[in-house]
């Protein structure tokens, strides 16, 4: 579970390698925040894992990568 505030924004997108039977997409999140420049922090959720903070501010329009 990705989730990333803004400002008065929060998205949270539920990520999975498996979306059915046969299926598969890339574990990858693409969160719209419009005209917002910065982003407060992101939280990453794997359950396996634990809980990873991103504290911000961070820049929007770019490709953050996290290898858990």
């Amino acid at each position: 579970i990705v989730t990333v505030v803004a400002g008065d924004k929060r998205q949270k997108i539920h990520l999975t390698k498996t979306p059915g039977f046969a299926a598969s997409m890339p574990p990858t999140a693409h969160i719209g925040l419009g005209e917002m420049e910065t982003i407060d922090w992101i939280e990453v959720s794997i359950p396996w894992v634990g809980n990873k903070y991103i504290l911000g501010p961070l820049e929007t329009r770019r490709r953050l990568v996290f290898t858990p």
